[in-house]
């Protein structure tokens, strides 16, 4: 490492590649950066152990939040870190298949028997009536009226009995997607299961939108237990620093930093520039560690305004991406009636659509009103921030929105 007069670092033998892994990976497949989030995790111990001490069968947890809060990497740190369980992970869309949902847990916990559930597997599920028997290692289980729940035991039954001693850990990313089917309740019973244990000592730990715990309990997942739904927000300033002096001192980067006044600049700049919010955080050390490589390992001064402004554009594309094709006008009508906190009730969110569609006779042409609001529910521009109270709950989003819509002559009400 050589300093020049300038203060600016020049690291020997730079290698871009651990910086290029994680830019194109978000820190998604293996968060190193992952900081913070100690009372979700404690939620997941205090789980963990009630399961294996007896205190309950089976437990569901679920993890809320906005689009970039970090569910996902909350979920994956878990994941990897589960030292005395066995865990499995599927998509909340796979419930379409309960069955195969099924033989992936299996196959994933214990792949010898997964691989022989797989061959002999004879039938699928037809509904909830008429369902065929399941042939489970030589032997088909009992038709019963619910049979994805049968069918979940007769597998449970099929694993050594070893390794349902301890809990097994399942994990489900975008929980909004388990859409409630009432005609059809083989996903219902499956999560049902999962949630009373009936099965063996299963915890499941999932992670969406706010609008999941509705889901869930459309589906009959209502009796959660104390402290087992959380919402995620913003880290704090100390999570903050500690994940932006991870980003510069890890080994895995090859990143020195030799002056200490240059460092906390870099540290001071994008620990503001975040707000503690875990996706402009994660875009603001992207934009860092392009401007890294760009400069082939010079930091100076000028890298960080470089990667400041790139982070900045990030972050405006970022929620354009999030509008998507809802009119900006709608968005902005709808924050301009919501509180710095609290939330704005449901008739005020439902008033103020109304308000947009009437003043904005072209908005109908971009976006039905009869899903306004499920569609600002889906993109995450508003969250459930408690019963029937709703927020906007990106940082910053509201200025975006507003500043952009006003471009467009937008005015509230």
């Amino acid at each position: 490492m050589v300093h020049n007069a300038a203060g600016s670092i020049q690291m020997r033998r730079f290698d871009p590649t651990p910086l290029q892994h994680f830019i194109a990976n978000k820190d998604r497949d293996k968060p190193i950066l992952f900081a913070g989030r100690a009372t979700e995790i404690a939620a997941v111990n205090d789980a963990i152990k009630a399961v294996k001490r007896g205190s309950v069968a089976g437990q569901t947890l679920l993890f809320t939040g906005a689009p970039g809060a970090g569910k996902t990497a909350l979920l994956r740190h878990l994941q990897l870190h589960l030292t005395d369980c066995r865990s499995a992970s599927f998509p909340a869309h796979a419930l379409s298949d309960p069955r195969q949902v099924v033989i992936d847990i299996i196959s994933q916990i214990d792949p010898k028997t997964g691989e022989t559930l797989n061959r002999s597997t004879t039938t699928a599920f037809h509904g909830e009536a008429g369902a065929s028997p399941l042939k489970v290692g030589g032997a088909y289980s009992k038709t019963e009226s619910r049979p994805t729940l049968s069918s979940l035991r007769a597998f449970a039954q099929s694993i050594r009995p070893d390794i349902l001693k301890s809990p097994i850990v399942l994990f489900m990313d975008e929980a909004q997607n388990a859409e409630a089917d009432l005609a059809n309740t083989q996903r219902s019973s499956l999560l049902q299961d999962l949630h009373e244990g009936q099965s063996g000592p299963f915890l499941l730990i999932a992670g969406g939108l706010s609008q999941s715990l509705g889901r869930f309990s459309e589906l009959g997942i209502s009796r959660f237990a104390t402290n087992s739904v959380l919402a995620l927000g913003c880290l704090t300033p100390h999570d903050v620093r500690e994940v932006v002096e991870r980003f510069f001192v890890t080994s895995d980067f090859g990143i020195q930093v030799g002056s200490s006044h240059l460092q906390e600049s870099w540290l001071a700049a994008i620990m503001d520039e975040s707000k503690g919010w875990p996706q402009h955080l994660t875009n603001t050390l992207i934009s860092a560690a392009e401007e890294i490589i760009r400069a082939n390992g010079i930091l100076e001064h000028a890298n960080l305004e470089s990667a400041l402004a790139e982070s900045r554009r990030r972050r405006e594309d970022y929620y354009a991406q999030r509008q998507g094709d809802i009119p900006i006008e709608l968005i902005a009508e709808v924050f301009s009636i919501m509180p710095n906190s609290g939330g704005a009730t449901f008739n005020q969110i439902d008033d103020a659509i109304d308000t947009a569609y009437r003043r904005f006779p072209k908005t109908a042409k971009k976006l039905s009103q009869d899903a306004a609001y499920i569609t600002l529910l889906n993109r995450g521009l508003l969250q459930e921030c408690r019963a029937r109270h709703f927020d906007a709950p990106i940082p910053s989003m509201r200025d975006f929105i507003d500043r952009e819509a006003r471009k467009e002559g937008w005015r509230p009400a």
